[in-house]
């Protein structure tokens, strides 16, 4: 569900105010059993998801326009499990694969552009984030030798950004942009438990902070004779705090017994410094007949620091891609 107002006036705080309010409800599951095991194991999740916006706009004068707004955001999560005996029919309660969990962020945000000339406009923001973790681990205890029953994580967080555009003439664009970003800890990789692989499980790990990205990227696009558009863009990314998987221990083991088999303990922890960068290019030109054709290419390099000061590469940096079309 989804339900806006937007309303206008010549007010000397804004112009005009937005207000957005949504709902979702999500569900999923898993039903799995192994080979040979009598056991049919059903895991199911629920979770409600509500948020509000408020945002107002207000142009101070020709050149420069101010946005600002507040927003809040609750996720309540539901996790449970089943097994099933498929010989008799029986049903008793199962390990669930997260905890009873709360997550909530409220923001408040203020960005400028300020059109410098006809040619120049630069912009810059910054955002307050305080996110907040509650998770229950008590559905989990019996299956697991858990040496915690909850969870807790209610921390703060500033970003900011700042940019510009120029544009020296009507065939040339050029742009540049620094910012901060973080993400905090969700239910997902504070408190899952799941076999990544055979013999391997992922137990929760209750004191992970938020990873913070420090963001660069700078574009020039140009069009040549009204019949040729090139445009080449550089970014970099540096991740602090880097939310990986890696070997954990659980009540002083480095493995446990998971759906009968001992399995090797790991946890999500912020462990690692990770580097993203790369080059996009794109190319379009017009030709004759109605036709046109397009290519653009993408290079990106991801780097992972490990545990022993060495490098590897990310897991979820994309291999070099492009695509070229006849239109």
């Amino acid at each position: 569900n989804n339900f806006n107002i937007a309303y206008q006036n010549d007010h000397r705080l804004y112009d005009k105010i937005v207000l957005r309010l949504a709902q979702q409800h999500f569900e999923e599951s898993r039903i799995e059993r192994s080979l040979n095991n009598i056991n049919r194991n059903t895991q199911t999740e629920t979770v409600g998801a509500y948020s509000v916006n408020l945002d107002f706009s207000k142009s101070i004068n020709k050149k420069n326009s101010l946005y600002y707004g507040v927003e809040w955001v609750l996720n309540e999560i539901n996790s449970t499990g089943l097994l099933t005996n498929i010989s008799s029919g029986s049903k008793i309660k199962g390990p669930s694969r997260y905890p009873l969990s709360d997550w909530s962020s409220m923001a408040v945000y203020l960005t400028d552009e300020f059109r410098v000339s006809d040619k120049l406009t630069v912009q810059g923001g910054l955002r307050y984030n305080q996110f907040r973790l509650k998770a229950d681990f008590a559905n989990n205890i019996e299956y697991y030798p858990f040496p915690f029953t909850s969870a807790n994580i209610n921390q703060g967080s500033i970003t900011g950004s700042i940019g510009g555009v120029f544009r020296p003439s009507d065939s040339w664009v050029i742009s540049g942009n620094f910012g901060t970003a973080f993400r905090s800890p969700n239910v997902d990789d504070l408190g899952k438990v799941f076999d990544s692989e055979p013999g391997t499980v992922t137990v929760p790990n209750p004191d992970l902070e938020a990873e913070y990205a420090y963001n660069f990227d700078f574009g020039v696009s140009k069009i040549f004779s009204d019949k040729v558009k090139a445009d080449l863009t550089v970014y970099y990314t540096h991740l602090q705090n880097a939310l990986v998987r890696r070997d954990f221990q659980l009540a002083g083991k480095d493995s446990i017994l998971y759906n009968g088999q001992l399995s090797k303990v790991q946890a999500i922890q912020n462990a690692a410094v990770a580097r993203v960068y790369g080059i996009q290019a794109g190319l379009e030109i017009k030709l004759p007949a109605g036709l046109s054709f397009s290519s653009d290419l993408n290079i990106q390099i991801g780097e992972e620091e490990l545990d022993d000061g060495t490098t590897s590469a990310s897991r979820h940096a994309a291999p070099l891609f492009g695509v070229s079309r006849l239109n």
